[in-house]
């Protein structure tokens, strides 16, 4: 569990996340790769990272408070 009072970036945090969705998928049986857009077209597109399979999209924005 991660301890609230550490100090981690957003990308930290965010990476963290996007690796557990990976391991969460992967033992569902799907395959998903992750697309990390820049921080240029992140503004513009609106997400952190996004997950396309054959007929889903799963797209996250991370904030830490």
């Amino acid at each position: 569990m991660i301890n609230l009072h550490e100090h981690l970036s957003e990308f930290s945090y965010g990476y963290g996340v996007t690796r557990e969705i990976e391991r969460v998928f992967t033992a569902k049986g799907l395959r998903a790769t992750p697309f990390l857009p820049s921080l240029l077209h992140e503004a513009e597109l609106g997400f952190d990272v996004a997950f396309a399979g054959p007929s889903q999209v799963v797209m996250l924005q991370f904030k830490l408070g």
